[in-house]
């Protein structure tokens, strides 16, 4: 069982010696939970040593791009219309890509250096209600807890997380044809609880089990950093955050928080 932290004594007396063996399986577990942390840290830390090369690396090059299509757009002084509207359709796709990148160089650098929280106490529901406000386009049922605690939250990152949410629901109803968005909050025993669920397309086993991965992304745009700095705000307001999903039924996704370390004094 050398380096085996998945391996444990078998107890077979309530003496010294039993008492023993079970001390020495709970050090064995909280070994393991340590490493694990320890690992997950290591990764985080190294995605985001990569993401602040990245942002670094196709920040620089954009803005003479941009000047020098621009330029060229600008001095062409001759009268064929059809080099004419050639030259402006180059020019606005050019300028539309440039743009892109530059919304991934802000995802990238935010991920690689996210602003230290600003907790205040904040009502949870009131924030779900305006985030939900905001999509007068879908139809978004709402199940919340009027006995919900008041928080210590970042409000702006926390409106991020369920901006998050519904967008992904919304992008699985689309590509389902139908569906539903239902967003719970519940306070069970310690912990404050939000459900948000849809009835979308679901998301596969595969993908499941590395969707809070950054860049591991299923679309077509986009670098998969919207879930994982999800899971970072979350653990920074000592949270957990899970999900579940099957094809062609739908995900949901659970955030937990203790309400008595986040509650306000």
């Amino acid at each position: 069982a050398e380096g085996d932290l998945d391996y444990r004594m078998t107890v077979h007396s309530d003496d010294e010696v039993g008492q023993l063996v079970h001390a020495f399986n709970v050090m064995i577990e909280r070994v393991k939970d340590k490493q694990e942390q320890v690992v997950e840290l290591e990764k985080k830390a190294a995605w985001r040593e990569m993401a602040r090369i990245l942002a670094h690396e196709i920040k620089n090059p954009l803005t003479p791009i941009q000047l020098m299509i621009q330029q060229l757009h600008d001095q062409y002084k001759g009268d064929d219309p059809v080099y004419a509207e050639v030259l402006n359709e180059c020019t606005e796709i050019i300028t539309d890509e440039i743009g892109t990148l530059q919304n991934l160089v802000r995802s990238f650098s935010e991920f690689a250096r996210m602003p230290e929280m600003q907790k205040e106490p904040a009502d949870l529901n009131a924030i779900i209600r305006e985030v939900a406000k905001l999509y007068t386009d879908t139809t978004i049922a709402l199940a919340l807890d009027p006995a919900l605690p008041k928080l210590l939250l970042d409000e702006q990152q926390f409106r991020r997380i369920f901006k998050n949410f519904i967008e992904n629901s919304r992008a699985a109803i689309t590509q389902k044809g139908q569906g539903s968005i239902t967003i719970r909050s519940s306070v069970e025993q310690d912990s404050v609880i939000v459900r948000v669920s849809d009835s979308g397309a679901g998301i596969k086993d595969d993908v499941l089990q590395r969707i809070f991965e950054p860049h591991y992304s299923t679309k077509k745009h986009g670098m998969g950093l919207g879930l994982a700095i999800v899971k970072r705000i979350v653990q920074e307001h000592d949270g957990t955050i899970s999900v579940s999903s099957e094809e062609g039924k739908g995900t949901e996704f659970v955030i937990s928080m203790n309400k008595r370390r986040g509650k306000v004094r």
